[in-house]
C-alpha cells in the first residue's frame, strides 16, 4: 500500500512517499512565502526518484493542524484536490500526533510535541511512554510555556521549534531530565504518512472529508472580529 504525507503546518514543509511503514522517498524545505508552489514542486519530486505514478498512490494524508493557518489549509487541500481526482481515501491527521509518531523511540517517560504559536504561546500536546504505545494524555492546546511545564512531573522529551526559544525556563520549571531535538531526524509528513496508513490497515479511515484543526481561532479572524465591533 502507497502512502502520499504531506506537511505544511510547520515551518519546514515536507512530503513522503511510504510503502506500508517504510520510507521510499522524502523532500522537506524550509518556508520562502507561501508552500503552495514549493508543495506540488516537492511531490513532484517525488515521483522522479521512483517508478511509480500519483496515480498509484492508495491514501493521500496531510497533516492538519495545529500550525500556520495558511500553511495547512494548502497541505490539505492539495491532499483532497489530489485524492480527488484519483479516486482515493484522503486521511486528515493531528501535527502533533504526527510528530509524536516519528519520536516514540525517545527514552522519556513522557512525550511533548511544541510549536510556537503567537501572543507569547505554544501549541502542545502532552503523551505518556508508560505503556507500549504512546498515549495522548491532553487534547492539542494553546498555552503558555509555564502553564505547560506544571503538567509535567517526569522526565520529558520535546520535539519542534516551540522548544529552544524557553529552554532554559522549562528546563528550571519541570525539574526532572528533559532532552529534545527540534527535528528528530524524520519529518511530520512520515508520521501523517503512517498514523494513516495505521488508520487504513485498521479500517478506521473516515468517508467525512478532514478539516483543519485550529486550536484557538486564526488571527486573521479576529482581527475581522474587532473591525465588526
Amino acid at each position: 500500500m502507497y502512502t502520499l504525507g504531506l506537511d505544511t503546518s510547520l515551518v519546514e514543509a515536507s512530503a513522503v512517499l511510504m510503502r506500508g511503514r517504510s520510507v521510499l522517498c522524502e523532500r522537506q524545505k524550509k518556508r520562502s512565502g507561501s508552500f503552495s508552489q514549493d508543495i506540488l514542486g516537492m511531490i513532484n519530486g517525488l515521483f522522479d526518484d521512483v517508478s511509480i505514478d500519483l496515480a498509484d498512490v492508495d491514501i493521500f494524508a496531510s497533516a492538519v493542524g495545529p500550525g500556520s493557518f495558511t500553511g495547512l489549509r494548502i497541505g490539505l487541500g492539495t491532499a483532497m484536490g489530489l485524492a480527488d481526482s484519483f479516486g482515493k481515501p484522503v486521511a486528515g491527521v493531528g501535527t502533533l500526533d504526527a510528530m509524536t509518531r516519528v519520536c516514540e523511540d525517545a527514552g522519556a517517560a513522557y512525550l511533548c510535541p511544541i510549536i510556537m504559536a503567537q501572543r507569547g504561546q505554544v501549541y502542545a500536546a502532552l503523551y505518556s511512554k508508560m505503556a507500549a504505545e504512546p498515549e495522548k494524555l491532553t487534547d492539542d492546546m494553546e498555552i503558555t510555556v509555564d502553564s505547560l511545564a506544571k503538567m509535567i512531573d517526569g522526565d520529558v522529551f520535546f520535539t519542534g521549534d516551540g522548544f529552544a526559544p524557553y529552554a532554559g525556563l522549562l528546563r528550571d520549571k519541570i525539574g526532572h531530565h528533559v532532552e529534545s531535538a527540534e527535528s528528530p531526524g524524520r519529518s511530520c509528513a512520515e508520521g501523517a504518512a503512517l498514523l494513516a496508513y495505521e488508520m487504513a490497515d485498521r479500517g478506521e479511515l473516515s468517508a467525512a472529508p478532514p478539516v483543519p484543526r485550529y486550536v484557538s481561532r486564526p488571527q486573521a479572524e479576529l482581527n475581522f472580529m474587532k473591525l465588526q465591533t
